[in-house]
């Protein structure tokens, strides 16, 4: 099975990887933000708020953007 991406889709999964990396490198800069999630776009917090689908409502739309969770340093992961 293959799949095709337009170019814009391409565009679009290369912006977000670049915010995803940049997010996942710069842990002292989102320090403040600990316990909420952010958008984050072109080495930018966007915004911050307390459940990410209030920040895809805002920023859904917007090419690439990367929503996460920034954890409270020091906290344990069970998967």
């Amino acid at each position: 099975m293959s799949i095709t991406l337009s170019t814009d889709g391409v565009e679009r999964l290369l912006t977000y990887s670049r915010n995803l990396r940049w997010a996942k490198s710069h842990g002292e800069e989102l320090a403040p933000f600990e316990g909420r999630f952010v958008a984050v776009v072109s080495g930018k917090v966007l915004a911050s708020a307390g459940t990410s689908a209030e920040l895809e409502r805002k920023f859904g739309r917007r090419k690439g953007v990367y929503i996460g969770y920034v954890a409270k340093f020091g906290s344990k992961w069970v998967l």
